[in-house]
């Protein structure tokens, strides 16, 4: 488990264990979890989805330097083939 992962579960637990353990009725304990819970999820979501744009964005980035590779070799094939088709004399 990396090290963003451990600090965000032990802020989650830290932030639970405070709102069970402070002095507050039922109705506003449940309410502040859930809320909590809405938040971690909202923030876990915008992480997911920076990470799908980066990969995307990644995955961009290679597919035309891949493109940019071939044509390079295609075009190295071509002269070779020239090369060794012209004639000797």
């Amino acid at each position: 488990m990396d090290r963003k992962a451990e600090v965000l579960i032990a802020f989650a637990a830290g932030v639970a264990a405070g709102i069970l353990l402070a002095p507050a009725s039922g109705a506003e304990t449940r309410k502040k979890i859930a809320d909590t819970a809405e938040d971690l999820i909202g923030g876990a979501k915008d992480r997911v989805n920076d990470a799908k744009d980066r990969a995307s964005e990644r995955a961009e980035s290679i597919k035309a330097k891949a493109g940019a590779f071939k044509e390079a070799v295609q075009s190295a094939r071509d002269t070779f083939r020239e090369e060794m088709d012209r004639p000797r004399g």
